[in-house]
């Protein structure tokens, strides 16, 4: 998969065609208006343009988005590797597939929009959680040996 960075007025304008193409990207993405508030440090978008991402310059990811099933992965792990550490979204199915692809949930809160899925803000592992985690895998696998 090719991923270019792009400049932030091209991703705003490939992004306001997908948010045309897409209910669920224009219910769940922020409006040009929200991205005009933030820093941006780089956006990111796939060759075809109907994916991308950008990077905060605190490091959060926002704005991922795709026309494309099955993208996303792909689009998380190449976010972490330009510097996305952390993250929000709607707690449902992305809270699943941001845990899947190296992020924690950090905390979680109730939705302004009554009845509406809550808040979750995520994040990456530290590298000191990174090595715990490794070597915990490791004595668990040694225990499973020893005693299967």
């Amino acid at each position: 998969m090719k991923i270019q960075q792009v400049s932030v007025g091209v991703f705003k304008a490939w992004l306001a065609l997908s948010r045309l193409k897409s209910q669920l990207i224009q219910d769940n993405v922020l409006t040009k208006r929200e991205l005009n508030e933030l820093s941006l440090d780089a956006c990111y978008m796939h060759e075809d343009y109907e994916s991308g991402y950008c990077i905060t310059e605190e490091g959060e990811m926002v704005c991922l988005h795709t026309l494309v099933r099955g993208r996303g992965e792909a689009l998380i792990q190449h976010a972490i590797a330009h510097g996305a550490t952390n993250l929000n979204c709607f707690s449902g199915m992305l809270v699943d597939l941001y845990e899947a692809n190296g992020f924690i949930v950090d905390k979680r809160e109730e939705n302004w929009n009554k009845g509406e899925p809550d808040v979750v803000f995520m994040r990456t592992l530290t590298k000191e959680e990174q090595l715990v985690r490794y070597v915990q895998a490791i004595e668990d696998n040694a225990v499973d040996w020893m005693t299967g």
